[in-house]
């Protein structure tokens, strides 16, 4: 088995910018968001906005599927179609949602994850099928807990 390029290159320009331009507070601004959203009438934006989120939920609510479906792919795909899925998903999903709803701003990986989700799904239907299944069970019962827990003891740790 080789090691999962795309996999670990995609989590990490999904993480990098989150905790860069959020400057310790855990969340971007609106006006940082707006400005670098798919609809924000900036070319860059078509791109960019698959690797900004909301808040620490909205990340990793995005993360976990991103490292499943991502890592069920490069299986049996290249690094290199698997991170082509990804940002040909997501970018003319923003192009469409762009059009569609020109007043909008949209932010997340969503977009791109689903192009991985569909592909997997026509390449590895059974695997993709469990992972579909485990998905929200491994985001609600496990990681948002944890990141909710800590950014709690975080913010508490901050006010003392």
């Amino acid at each position: 088995m080789r090691f999962p390029f795309a996999t670990l290159l995609l989590f990490l320009l999904v993480l990098a910018p989150y905790f860069f331009f959020s400057s310790n507070a855990f969340y971007l601004t609106d006006f940082f968001l707006n400005q670098y959203s798919a609809a924000s009438g900036n070319l860059l934006g078509l791109a960019a906005y698959l690797f900004l989120h909301v808040g620490l939920i909205h990340l990793i609510a995005n993360l976990v599927p991103l490292v499943l479906f991502a890592f069920l792919l490069e299986t049996i795909l290249s690094a290199g179609s698997v991170v082509l899925v990804f940002l040909v998903s997501g970018v003319v999903s923003g192009a469409v949602f762009s059009f569609i709803n020109p007043a909008s701003s949209l932010v997340g990986a969503s977009a791109g994850i689903a192009g991985l989700m569909a592909a997997a799904a026509v390449l590895r239907p059974k695997w993709s099928l469990a992972l579909l299944l485990l998905t929200p069970l491994l985001t609600s019962f496990l990681f948002i807990p944890l990141v909710t827990s800590f950014s709690q003891q975080y913010a508490e740790n901050l006010g003392t």
